[in-house]
């Protein structure tokens, strides 16, 4: 079995607890803070790159999960008016949108860290910050122009809000 680090540490079940609480904190208040029409600024963002630099890909990967998790189930439930658009219109794609955007920013992030870890720590951190929202906004763009259609009937919604 040799010397393969474990990930489910007490150490790490700690760290993972503490992100997820403060993950669920920011995902739900900072829905709150509204850009651009109905654009939530996404601070929770914030401890699943933490996650990713403490915890490596698997800790980021996780937090992602979850932040995708709670952002389905707002649109779900219609806390999220944008996200309960697209998941009447296109329910097990939306789902799928929600739980990879955010799980690969999550991995993409400890990737960037791990690769640069021994190199350049400071600029291994920076990057790694700096991949997450890229990633969570690109994949978000790539999937939205395959539902350019019901975008473009967003402002139609009873909740839709046109957004110039």
């Amino acid at each position: 079995m040799g010397s393969s680090k474990k990930f489910f540490t007490t150490h790490n079940l700690v760290y993972l607890a503490i992100l997820t609480a403060l993950l669920i904190v920011l995902q739900i208040w900072g829905s709150a803070i509204k850009i651009l029409g109905t654009i939530s600024l996404n601070l929770s963002l914030i401890p699943i790159v933490l996650g990713s630099l403490i915890l490596g890909i698997h800790g980021g990967a996780f937090l992602g999960f979850v932040c995708g998790l709670i952002t389905l189930i707002a649109g779900i439930s219609g806390m999220d008016p944008f996200t309960n658009y697209l998941f009447s219109q296109h329910p097990g794609f939306t789902a799928f949108i929600c739980l990879f955007k955010t799980t690969m920013a999550g991995a993409f992030s400890a990737i960037v860290d791990n690769a640069l870890a021994n190199k350049k720590r400071s600029l291994g951190t920076f990057l790694a910050s700096a991949t997450a929202p890229i990633v969570n906004t690109s994949l978000f763009i790539i999937f939205a122009l395959m539902m350019s259609g019901t975008l473009k009937n967003w402002e139609n919604y009873p909740n839709g809000q046109t957004v110039i």
